[in-house]
């Protein structure tokens, strides 16, 4: 992606289709891709969507490697198979609609071109959603038994939507993402280093609040969909943490002082500056913060959280029970019966 491309930040409650486009198939890296643009109505500037996710996102996988990409699942609230399941927050509900229409747009341009959009001059109406990837996937069992890579879809749990954690070029553990913690009761500064962490130091059950970044629409084996990272992350102090996961988070490396090299297209932050009560919205920024270190920084328990792991330690067990003075026989009685000679 250029540099000359400008990033248009979105407030899912501005959001508005209708600003949408989509370019021309062209060539990136030998595979074919198109990109989203949207037109901000009030600059009327034209660049690559960001979307804003607000509110406080729960993360429902492990952050792992799957085919060399690190990806990262949050919980969307929204039941697309079982609406009477669905009860989204307004932050949830109004982001889900922005992936869900810019899915959607990708589909209406596959009917304008279906050749070069699923090598197909003439598809069935299914293979339109059939051949569609999306980074929503809503809940689904397995054939128990089967082979098949068909899903079958039960609305058991809300769809999780899947955000690429892509790392630098040339590198196995940097990350071009920024990631940052959002210290419990403590106004928040992006230019802390103590606010630096890694994305791998968040864990299932955790929430966020991020920027997502679109990157790309590709053709995979006959496929079309959009795909889209997350270039700001702010992961919100747990106090509910036990105290297995406190101990593993400080046995965490060290953080290292290496500069970062920016990336095309990544964005910049300027102070997500509020309480850690009010939720305000992630910003990106035009100037440059304190180089992000490759490793994460070791987090330190509170002497509020040290009494609490305390006051919840389990107390000794008596294995001795509690003896009824009034049985107790006197050795001197003369109830007690000497031995026979």
């Amino acid at each position: 992606m250029s540099d000359l491309i400008p990033q248009v930040l979105i407030d899912p409650k501005d959001f508005d289709i209708k600003n949408a486009s989509i370019t021309e198939i062209g060539l990136s890296n030998g595979r074919s891709v198109a990109n989203l643009r949207y037109t901000d109505p009030k600059t009327g500037v034209c660049g690559n969507p960001q979307v804003l996710l607000k509110g406080r996102w729960e993360v429902v996988f492990e952050i792992k490697l799957y085919d060399g990409k690190y990806y990262i699942t949050l919980n969307s609230q929204v039941n697309s198979i079982d609406p009477s399941k669905s009860n989204p927050d307004e932050d949830h509900r109004l982001a889900y609609k922005v992936f869900k229409e810019f899915d959607d747009l990708c589909t209406q341009y596959a009917h304008k071109n279906p050749e070069a959009w699923l090598g197909d001059l003439t598809p069935s109406e299914q293979d339109y959603l059939k051949k569609r990837y999306s980074i929503i996937c809503p809940s689904s069992e397995p054939k128990k038994g089967s082979t098949s890579k068909v899903k079958k879809y039960d609305g058991k749990y809300p769809d999780s939507i899947k955000f690429g954690l892509p790392l630098k070029k040339n590198t196995t553990n940097e990350f071009q993402v920024k990631c940052f913690l959002q210290k419990k009761g403590v106004k928040f500064n992006s230019e802390d280093s103590s606010n630096i962490i890694s994305p791998l130091s968040i864990l299932i059950r955790e929430q966020i609040s991020a920027v997502a970044q679109h990157s790309g629409i590709w053709f995979p084996t006959g496929q079309y969909g959009v795909s889209w990272k997350l270039a700001v992350i702010k992961k919100h102090e747990s106090t509910k943490l036990g105290v297995k996961e406190q101990l593993s988070m400080l046995s965490s490396p060290e953080e290292t002082n290496e500069p970062e090299e920016q990336e095309a297209g990544e964005v910049e932050v300027n102070a997500l500056e509020e309480e850690e009560e009010v939720e305000e919205p992630l910003t990106p920024s035009t100037t440059v913060p304190t180089p992000i270190a490759s490793a994460v920084s070791t987090p330190v328990l509170t002497q509020t959280q040290v009494q609490a792991i305390q006051n919840t330690a389990t107390p000794p067990i008596n294995h001795n029970p509690p003896v009824d003075q009034s049985k107790m026989v006197p050795r001197n009685s003369s109830k007690v019966k000497k031995p026979v000679a």
